[in-house]
């Protein structure tokens, strides 16, 4: 098994040794890192991360706080695991400082895993994000079975500097980061600053 990444980034490491052969969350984050940058194998440090005052366990005021909401609608051609139906629900959490995370989950829904829909009013999730240069947003779908035990369907890990607000199109991925063909989560994101009082 992999250990988080995201730890040593935060501390400055630039090379973080993972077994590629394992197929996990911290893989996951890995190679979400490199999909701002066009997958290069290069990332540079978050500019405030290059100065002598930089406190990985501290706050900085260069940092610019502000909140995510997501709202999953809904979800298509979600892959099975066996012949059975699926009766999905997703989990988003948010990836980075100990003071980004954060964990929300939705309902399940019953029988549906080809367009399962969320009722509306959608479930808001809110996030508190203090240090957006190393938080990813990752979004999991898992099946529900019949001891109530979730079962890892598909996935999807972002850069949250990279969200954008609106009606968006998660496509998904497996567990080694392969695209699912056609599956992907319905969402809608909003972004808002921080006010300082």
């Amino acid at each position: 098994s992999n250990y988080d990444p995201v730890r040593l980034w935060l501390c400055g490491c630039q090379m973080v040794a993972l077994n590629f052969q394992t197929p996990d969350k911290c893989m996951q984050l890995n190679n979400s890192l490199f999909t701002m940058n066009g997958q290069s194998g290069y990332v540079l440090q978050p500019d405030h991360m290059r100065h002598d005052s930089y406190e990985p366990n501290g706050s900085d005021a260069r940092n610019k706080p502000y909140y995510v909401s997501i709202r999953i609608l809904g979800a298509r051609h979600l892959p099975k695991l066996t012949r059975s139906i699926a009766c999905p629900f997703v989990e988003v959490e948010v990836c980075g400082s100990d003071c980004d995370l954060s964990k929300f989950k939705t309902t399940v829904i019953s029988d549906n895993g080809l367009n399962p829909v969320w009722p509306l009013p959608a479930e808001q999730m809110m996030f508190h994000i203090r240090d957006s240069t190393l938080a990813f947003l990752r979004f999991t779908v898992y099946e529900e079975d019949m001891f109530s035990d979730p079962n890892f369907l598909a996935q999807a890990t972002f850069p949250v500097k990279g969200i954008k607000p609106g009606y968006r199109s998660v496509p998904l991925k497996n567990g080694y980061n392969e695209d699912l063909e056609l599956a992907s989560l319905l969402v809608f994101c909003e972004i808002q600053q921080v006010r300082k009082r």
